[in-house]
C-alpha cells in the first residue's frame, strides 16, 4: 500500500512539473510573438521607380517567417508594374512619411496572437489620410477573421477608400485588390 502512495506522488510530481512546463513553454511563446511585433525596426528605405507619375508608400513590419516581407515586396513589385513609383520602409515614430506625398499608402503587418504590429498602428494613427486611397495588408493568422484588420482601420482618419485584407497563400485576393486600387 505504501508503494502506491509513493508511486501516486511521484505521478503527481511529474504532472505537476508538466503542467508547469508547458505554462513556461506558452508564456515564452506568447512574448516572443509579441516583441516581434512591439518592436520598432530599423529604418531601411527601399525605392522602386516607375513609368508613370503615381506615387506609393509601403510601410511594414517584418515578420519572423518572412511571409510580410513576402507580401510587401509582390504588392511593391505589382505597383511598379503598373507604373506607379514605390517607397517601402518600416513604420516608425520618428517617420517623416506623410501621407499626403502619395496617391496610395499600403499598411503591412504581421499577426501574431490575434495582434497588430504596434509601430504599425501608431503611425496610422497618427497621421492624416484626407483623400488618400489606403490598403492595409495582413499576413497570417486566421483569413476569416477580421478583427486584426479593423484595429488598423480604426487608426486611419479621413481616407477616400481603404482596402482592408487578410492575405492569403495564393495572393488572389491582393492581386485583385491592387487591381481595385489602381483602377480608381
Amino acid at each position: 500500500m505504501k508503494i502506491v502512495v509513493k508511486i501516486i506522488k511521484i505521478l503527481l510530481i511529474l504532472l505537476a512539473s508538466l503542467f508547469a512546463l508547458m505554462i513556461l513553454c506558452v508564456a515564452l511563446t506568447w512574448g516572443l510573438f509579441l516583441s516581434v511585433n512591439g518592436k520598432e525596426q530599423a529604418n531601411q528605405e527601399t525605392k522602386m521607380d516607375g513609368q508613370g507619375t503615381g506615387k506609393v508608400l509601403i510601410l511594414y513590419q517584418e515578420s519572423r517567417m518572412s511571409l510580410t516581407e513576402k507580401v510587401v515586396n509582390a504588392t511593391a513589385e505589382t505597383f511598379q508594374k503598373e507604373g506607379y513609383s514605390v517607397v517601402m520602409n518600416h513604420p516608425r515614430t520618428d517617420s517623416a512619411y506623410d501621407p499626403q506625398d502619395y496617391d496610395i499608402i499600403v499598411l503591412a503587418s504581421p499577426v501574431y496572437v490575434g495582434e497588430v504590429s504596434k509601430p504599425l498602428i501608431e503611425y496610422a494613427g497618427s497621421k492624416d489620410f484626407t483623400g488618400k486611397k489606403v490598403m492595409v495588408l495582413l499576413p497570417g493568422g486566421d483569413v476569416n477573421t477580421q478583427t486584426e484588420l479593423a484595429k488598423v482601420e480604426d487608426q486611419i482618419a479621413n481616407a477616400s477608400s481603404i482596402k482592408a485584407i487578410k492575405v492569403d497563400q495564393t495572393g488572389e485576393t491582393l492581386n485583385n485588390a491592387i487591381a481595385e486600387l489602381t483602377a480608381q
